[in-house]
This record gives C-alpha cells, sequence and structure tokens, in this order.
C-alpha cells in the first residue's frame, strides 16, 4: 500500500477509534444516570479486591472460550496480561 494511503488509513483508524470510545463514554454514563435516577434499582459497587476476585473466577470461563480459536487465544492473552499488569488480575 502506497504510503499516502497507509496515512490516510491510519488516521481515518485513529479517528474512528476515538469517536467510538467518545460515543461508548457518553452512553455509558447516560446508562448510569438513568439507573442512578430509578428508586427500583440498586447499585452495587464492588470493591477492587471483590472485583479482583470475580475477575479470577471469571478467568476459568474466559479460558474455555480462548480455546475455541487462535484470535479467541490472542484476545484472552492480550487482556490477562492487561489485567495482570495493571493488578487487576
Amino acid at each position: 500500500m502506497p504510503a499516502d494511503l497507509q496515512e490516510i488509513l491510519k488516521t481515518s483508524v485513529r479517528d474512528f477509534s476515538y469517536d467510538i470510545t467518545t460515543q461508548l463514554k457518553i452512553a455509558d454514563q447516560a446508562a448510569v444516570a438513568e439507573a442512578q435516577a430509578n428508586p427500583e434499582i440498586t447499585i452495587h459497587d464492588w470493591s477492587s479486591d471483590e472485583r479482583k476476585k470475580f475477575r479470577e473466577i471469571a478467568k476459568t470461563q474466559w479460558q474455555v472460550f480462548a480455546e475455541r480459536s487462535p484470535n479467541a487465544q490472542k484476545v484472552y492473552d492480550s487482556v490477562t496480561t492487561f489485567l495482570t499488569s495493571n493488578g487487576l488480575l
């Protein structure tokens, strides 16, 4: 691929990722506000230690899915490496 097209692709992917993460953040904030305003919803915020325990339990199921394909394994490896390196797993 020519250098100019590589740059266009790189810029468009960067801009798309910024746009989609911004849209997701806005949607998340709206969902939280809606849940907080609803008296029938109880929001539970687990401590960091409890979240870490939950992830350790969930990791066994993540491993099952990781065995389904090489791409699933790559995702599993990436996610668990990130979580471990950030003290979240």
